[in-house]
């Protein structure tokens, strides 16, 4: 009985009383004047304060930060996750960044007296009320999941009045935006936006200028509305974008044509069950509505700004776009950060986006690493636009060894991306994923290949690469090092990895076989001191290292492990060390360090350090760091909880391996677990109750349930298993096949 019930909790769960319980709720809203915090580098303007007391709506594509932008006004950020432009400025850099699009802003026209702003995670909406001297105003607003268009539904009585319009920003990207002005040359500057009518709808045309300084692209913002009754009023906002070509407008008019069509009840009908599907994908229950309510909500946040069918993926902005020194993907920690807790969630769609963009641009990937002299390479380098266009230093550049050279060369970037989508086989096994996952990683190892060297010593090694963040005399960002240990770790996960996944494939005449296994055998071992791991050869951790970019090979690519006594050590020392300098810790040295500490089982010690986060967060959970927003800390905190409740490295599975004492009660049902398994478990009065194991691939399973007493197996039938050490058990489960193991009560 049990072993159904727990089959069909995601479907049979009351979301409404489950997610509703943990809306954002703004009971006293006020406008804040200020700037979030202190910007460190003065080009940069601040972001108001209310930014971070937005309601963020989104629908993998479009969205908006909805915040006072005054005492009498609030402001729709809007954004589309794909509307770049180059920038046409040295000074800014010369990347495709993202571009501002504008806002649409509401003022009330009468004094204030009170008002109220929520964000409902389950009908993915946000809405607002307004008490002024003459009357109520009460609006919700949408990104509608099954269209590209926000909706604004306004009711009010009395006689309130307000305006509301779209205010254009000029199609400058966001770092114009952010820039002094007189640091932003005339000619960067595209021509305004040309406006006009159509059919009742206001279209705002805005020219995106090429490097050359021509109109090349163009995106549209159309805005139109209708009586719904009285006092109820209607807008809808959509957002159309040509990279080549200007048919942006139609694009635009068209979607609101369609929605406009569309009866609001289906409207809301249709867009609550798209957030219903999603929220049953996976649901985790915790002991404290912080950290639930804060989990939920990450949920939400990637939910917003990704979807199947996208050829970009997530950026530092997502669909939020503000003022920002960083207006665009960053790929030496951000972009891996934002997919890291996909797999575990059971969100494997969202991850399509990663997958789909990396083969579309394929040929750019390559092209980005010609400069080694290969044909096929991949490479992306700190930053890249919606293009993936980045730039890399030439072969000779890198083997001559000069660090004035080599100031910022992150090789493995993109090495570190294929791991997310490696994560989503290991999820399923499906043969599918690993066929396009191979050639791709392929390709990246080819690029380590070509600047690897053999010493006297027999060792492959590696020129001066740059382990991302750590503070070099040329640059605080960058400090390049031969032998690395970011790039030896993750150019060794690579080939341990195309070695397994050619065994997987059945490929016996791959021709580079003999090479990779070679450069395994003989790659030369990781930069160590008495304090644990270095940053690469002769250059030891001895000042703030806010990224952990000298230890993947523990966390996350697991190829040093916790259960090997001697590389647990060097683990420890590690942490402790890196620990030990906090001056320029960020929020991620806080999620990262909370998932390592929770890999090593130390439960209580990873939720300390994960409660450092909330330093960082602002009331709606976006983050900030000196040079502006960013999106993927919080997100990544998600994961930093999956390594609480359940964990999948190292060929096995840990059911609440690193419970702290405050977590007494906990649940979670539907998780991905490495093997292809969808895993359900309960922790009550600090123990494990019971695991619900569903195979879907028929792979063996090696678990840990972490029962204190023994288990029971449902069903009763005679299941086949060998006890193993630490706490481990080996089952055989076909695909499609469950088990549920109940705590031994007796």
């Amino acid at each position: 009985m049990l072993r159904e019930q727990i089959r069909e909790f995601r479907n049979t769960l009351d979301l409404k009383a489950f997610l509703d319980s943990y809306d954002f709720v703004w009971d006293n809203l006020k406008y804040h004047e200020g700037t979030i915090r202190e910007i460190i580098n003065d080009r940069i303007a601040h972001i108001p304060k209310d930014w971070g007391n937005g309601g963020l709506i989104g629908n993998g594509l479009i969205g908006a930060n909805i915040y006072k932008n005054s005492i009498t006004s609030m402001k729709w950020g809007i954004g589309r996750g794909d509307i770049d432009g180059p920038t046409n400025c040295p000074e800014l850099g010369c990347l495709q960044q993202r571009l501002s699009l504008g806002d649409v802003v509401l003022e009330v026209k009468n004094p204030i007296k009170k008002e109220s702003l929520s964000i409902s995670l389950r009908k993915a909406e946000v809405d607002r009320v307004i008490e002024t001297d003459k009357g109520t105003l009460k609006y919700s607003s949408i990104a509608y999941a099954k269209k590209d268009c926000i909706i604004i539904d306004a009711e009010w009585e009395g006689e309130v009045a307000f305006d509301l319009s779209y205010v254009p920003s000029h199609g400058m990207t966001l770092k114009h935006h952010a820039a002094k002005a007189h640091e932003v040359p005339e000619r960067c500057f595209p021509p305004a936006a040309e406006q006009k009518m159509a059919d009742n709808i206001e279209i705002y045309n805005q020219k995106i200028l090429n490097e050359s300084l021509s109109p090349e692209g163009q995106f549209s913002i159309a805005l139109a509305s209708k009586e719904a009754g009285k006092n109820h009023k209607i807008w809808y906002i959509s957002i159309g974008f040509s990279r080549h070509g200007f048919t942006s407008e139609k694009e635009a008019e068209e979607l609101i044509k369609q929605v406009m069509a569309i009866d609001l009840n289906e409207i809301y009908r249709s867009h609550q069950k798209h957030w219903e599907d999603f929220y049953r994908k996976s649901i985790v229950k915790l002991p404290e509505k912080y950290w639930e309510r804060f989990y939920l909500m990450q949920l939400y946040k990637l939910g917003c700004c990704t979807r199947p069918g996208n050829l970009h993926i997530i950026d530092n902005m997502g669909v939020w776009p503000t003022l920002s020194a960083w207006p665009a993907a960053w790929w030496n920690l951000n972009v891996q950060l934002i997919y890291s807790s996909m797999q575990k969630a059971n969100h494997l769609e969202l991850i399509e986006s990663l997958i789909d963009t990396l083969e579309h641009y394929d040929e750019t990937l390559s092209e980005n690493a010609k400069p080694l002299g290969i044909d096929d390479g991949w490479f992306i380098g700190r930053s890249a636009g919606c293009d993936m266009k980045s730039y890399m230093p030439s072969y000779e550049d890198i083997m001559e060894e000069n660090p004035e050279h080599v100031i910022i060369f992150e090789l493995g970037n993109i090495t570190w991306a294929l791991h997310c989508v490696y994560r989503y086989y290991k999820s399923t096994m499906d043969q599918d994923i690993l066929k396009r996952f191979y050639p791709m990683l392929k390709k990246a190892a080819n690029s380590y290949l070509r600047i690897t060297y053999k010493k006297e010593d027999g060792k492959w090694h590696l020129p001066m690469t740059s382990s991302p963040e750590y503070p070099g005399p040329i640059d605080p960002t960058s400090n390049p090092v031969r032998d690395a240990n970011y790039d030896l770790a993750l150019f060794r996960w690579a080939l341990i990895t195309l070695i397994e996944s050619a065994k997987k494939l059945g490929i016996d005449d791959e021709p580079l076989m003999d090479t990779w296994t070679e450069h395994l055998e003989n790659l030369t071992d990781y930069s160590m001191d008495e304090t644990g791991y270095t940053i690469g050869k002769d250059l030891p951790l001895t000042v703030s290292h806010r990224h952990y970019s000298h230890l993947l090979q523990f966390f996350p690519l697991h190829i040093v492990s916790e259960d090997k006594e001697a590389e647990r050590k060097v683990i420890e020392k590690s942490i402790k060390t890196w620990m030990s300098m906090p001056e320029y810790l960020q929020g991620y040295s806080f999620t990262g360090s909370a998932a390592m500490l929770a890999a090593l089982g130390d439960g209580n010690y990873a939720y300390k350090r994960l409660s450092g986060l909330k330093d960082f967060l602002n009331p709606n959970t976006l983050y900030t760091e000196g040079g502006g927003p960013v999106i993927e800390t919080p997100l990544s905190a998600n994961e930093s909880i999956h390594y609480m409740l359940m964990q999948c490295h190292g060929g096995k599975v840990k059911i609440f391996p690193a419970m702290p004492d405050v977590w007494r009660n906990a649940e979670f049902y539907g998780l991905l677990a490495e093997g292809g398994f969808e895993i359900s478990a309960r922790y009550t009065d600090g123990e494990t109750e019971f695991v619900y194991i569903k195979s879907i691939a028929g792979e063996p399973l090696i678990i840990n349930p972490n029962f204190k007493a023994g288990f029971v197996i449902e069903p009763k039938q005679e299941m086949k298993y060998e006890t193993l050490e630490n706490g481990c058990y080996q089952f055989e489960l076909k695909a499609g096949e469950d088990m549920l193991l109940i705590k031994n009560s007796r």
